[in-house]
């Protein structure tokens, strides 16, 4: 007669090893994502906020004291003077692209307090003058000068902090690269 006994400790170890190593597994695959994990957050973040300023960068166009196709305020000079005109209908599209770009991309999310501030006090000022203004899109004389060298300075602030913003954090990826 053939000897059928079971020999129960070589089958506990049969079904047990792959629980063990399954276990095994995933501790040290948790392990190596809690190490990793920051750092790829860290580094989407930076580029994040990289892209973000860039598209930041596109609503200069519109502020800029520089004439250009997109120019809010336009200056020509009458003898010694300057003379600031409005632009509404650029105005406008400020407005759009601010929108896209803060809410509807969602870069908003990854702006410096400074470039939020600039660009919501920016976009009030010129709000208001296109409330005052009414449907009117034709150039408009801007009596104000003052007003005119505020945004003008407030474009500044905002190329500045975008400039810090970018390089600060094209930096902390450069570091990251090492």
């Amino acid at each position: 007669m053939a000897d059928t006994s079971i020999n129960w400790s070589l089958e506990a170890v049969k079904i047990a090893a792959p629980f063990i190593a399954a276990y095994l597994t995933y501790v040290f695959a948790v392990r190596k994502m809690q190490r990793e994990n920051p750092e790829v957050i860290q580094r989407k973040k930076y580029e994040s906020i990289l892209s973000a300023n860039q598209h930041a960068w596109s609503l200069i166009a519109f502020m800029a004291e520089t004439e250009n196709e997109f120019s809010i305020v336009r200056w020509k000079k009458n003898g010694q003077e300057k003379v600031f005109y409005f632009h509404p209908e650029n105005a406008k599209k400020f407005m759009e692209n601010m929108r896209r770009i803060f809410y509807d991309e969602g870069h908003g999310l990854f702006f410096s307090r400074s470039v939020t501030d600039a660009v919501y006090t920016y976009r009030s000022l010129i709000y208001g003058l296109l409330m005052a203004n009414g449907e009117n899109n034709e150039l408009i004389i801007l009596e104000n000068k003052e007003q005119a060298q505020r945004l003008f300075a407030l474009a500044e602030t905002m190329r500045k902090a975008i400039r810090e913003t970018i390089e600060l954090h094209q930096r902390k990826l450069d570091l990251d690269t090492f």
